[in-house]
């Protein structure tokens, strides 16, 4: 372990964002989880961009259908770049009971290695050109979304609640990484190879576990797609803060904050709903789980003793600025 001296630590400087949620913010939102709950309907009309497409196809590669080239009744919807990408133009600008062929290039990278980078020649039958339609704000969309009295102004308060928490999270998220941030920039220090590649191996087991399952490899495919050096600058720093949090910890006699500790399970819990009360009783019977919510509310401890003697300055922002940062530093 590195011999630390703890320096720099009345001399963080921390951006605060400020954001108020908007009436506007609001409607937008209700109109993505339309979106989000569209369906589609027929429409006697050419194809475009946004529109869901019915096809049966058949695919050949020199003259001969091969596995996975047929498909009947498919749905592709045009836009989402989820079809192979010379098929999904091909069908824009078409019109039910339309046939065409067209060939069609698999990416060099492309899942079946025995189809990768080959021309294929597709058959294909339009059978249907549906429209999108976002959902209609009616009871049934009322009750989905968990609203049994007060309609559109209760929906409404709900996305309000929603958003300005979702706010508050993405302002502390930022403040927690400049605090943490200064703190490192402050205080580098050379960490243990041994602590580094455990770190390492922690990291690629954690990302891996987020895959979908059909994905998930072996410890030497898992080393092979995840390297130690993709991972080493991360994990260097997470050991260093690591450190450096402990040090905070000591210098400043912190305690874990018990009240702190129960406040955040119910605030986990309350995500669960209904099922809250089973969710405290896991937290409460799992050891490792509890440890993890104590380490989350030292941490905070830790952030906001920092904040004790950083200069903090407020910045207004828009709702989506915040969000969409906090989501591409996520």
């Amino acid at each position: 372990y590195p011999e630390i001296e703890l320096t720099g630590l009345d001399g963080i400087k921390v951006e605060k964002p400020v954001v108020e949620v908007t009436d506007a913010d609001v409607d937008k939102t209700i109109e993505r989880i339309r979106e989000q709950n569209k369906t589609f309907e027929t429409a006697d009309r050419e194809s475009q961009d946004g529109d869901q497409v019915v096809v049966d196809y058949v695919g050949r590669i020199d003259g001969e259908a091969f596995e996975g080239g047929t498909g009947n009744d498919i749905e592709v919807n045009l836009g989402e770049q989820q079809f192979l990408p010379d098929l999904e133009r091909a069908l824009v600008g078409r019109k039910a009971g339309e046939e065409f062929d067209v060939d069609v290039s698999f990416p060099d990278d492309y899942g079946a290695k025995d189809l990768a980078g080959k021309t294929a020649n597709f058959e294909v039958t339009v059978k249907d050109i549906k429209e999108p339609k976002p959902a209609e704000i009616d009871e049934a969309f009322l009750q989905q979304m968990g609203i049994e009295e007060g309609g559109v102004d209760e929906l409404k308060s709900k996305v309000r609640e929603s958003l300005e928490q979702e706010a508050r999270h993405a302002a502390d998220t930022r403040v927690k990484t400049q605090t943490m941030d200064a703190l490192h920039g402050a205080n580098p220090i050379d960490v243990p190879e041994s602590m580094v590649a455990q770190e390492i191996e922690r990291m690629r087991k954690e990302a891996m576990q987020r895959m979908p399952e059909q994905m998930q490899q072996d410890e030497e495919q898992a080393k092979q797609l995840l390297p130690d050096e993709a991972l080493r600058e991360q994990a260097e720093r997470r050991v260093a803060l690591g450190l450096l949090i402990a040090e905070v910890i000591s210098e400043k006699e912190l305690e874990l904050d018990q009240e702190r500790v129960n406040a955040k399970m119910e605030e986990v819990a309350a995500g669960y709903g209904d099922q809250a009360e089973q969710v405290k009783q896991y937290y409460q019977q799992n050891p490792q789980l509890m440890q993890g919510l104590q380490a989350m509310v030292m941490e905070e401890q830790v952030i906001d003793k920092l904040l004790e003697g950083a200069t903090v300055t407020e910045k207004t922002v828009e709702l989506d600025e915040l969000l969409n940062a906090n989501r591409e530093d996520g």
